[in-house]
């Protein structure tokens, strides 16, 4: 009989440590969720960073095309006027 008493407390210690275990386990468990949430909330604000950003490298590629656009016509004016004054000089070269 004191066998058998001896061995339910082992058996109930046994138990009770393994449900410690199971509980911290639980924790555990809990904490990783919670980290792996943190984790997505954080991958979503940098997808949704990173998406900003690609519009506005578009947007500023698009300016870049727009203002290099921009000075090949203000090239192409002055080559123009460049011109435009040489055949005036020579019409007044001309009068003389």
């Amino acid at each position: 009989r004191e066998r058998a008493q001896l061995a339910a407390a082992a058996a109930r210690a046994e138990a009770e440590a393994a449900q410690e275990a199971l509980s911290a386990a639980e924790d555990e468990l809990a904490r990783i969720r919670s980290d792996v949430a943190d984790g997505e909330r954080r991958l979503q604000s940098v997808r949704r960073e990173l998406a900003q950003l690609e519009e506005r490298a578009e947007f500023l590629t698009r300016a870049e095309v727009a203002a290099v656009d921009a000075l090949a016509t203000a090239h192409d004016a002055a080559e123009h006027a460049d011109r435009r004054v040489a055949d005036a000089d020579a019409a007044v070269a001309e009068l003389r």
